[in-house]
């Protein structure tokens, strides 16, 4: 557990500093809507069929994830990407997952999620900075 926190404490500065800096840009145009929506759902297929969380840094284009639920070790069962927005320079997408307990209970549970497509592709949950 120690070490899943450190390594989400050291992605989660990353990203969120990524994240924060892009905004800071003035005037930049937000994320791409179509490339934001394909990178935030291969990270949560990629979360869906148990992959490691860095397995995605490995990818052509590389993405960063960002996610505590996802640090923590639980289960995705399924997933619905709904709406999103310009929100800064990122494309903020209102997300439902259906995380799966150690017990085999499915609970629903709503999330947002900022993507970034420059410099590098970041995929933060909202509420992670």
């Amino acid at each position: 557990m120690k070490r899943v926190m450190r390594l989400f404490s050291r992605r989660g500065r990353w990203a969120a500093a990524l994240v924060v800096l892009c905004g800071c840009g003035g005037g930049s145009p937000s994320a791409d809507r179509q490339a934001a929506r394909a990178a935030l759902e291969s990270a949560l297929e990629s979360w869906r069929k148990g992959e490691e969380p860095g397995a995605l840094e490995q990818a052509r284009p590389s993405i960063h994830v960002s996610d505590w639920r996802r640090a923590t070790g639980v289960k995705l069962g399924r997933f619905e990407i709904g709406d999103d927005r310009a929100f800064g320079t990122s494309q903020r997408f209102k997300v439902r997952l259906w995380i799966e307990s150690a017990k085999g209970k499915t609970r629903f549970e709503p999330a947002e999620y900022d993507v970034v497509d420059r410099p590098e592709v970041v995929v933060a949950r909202v509420g992670d900075r």
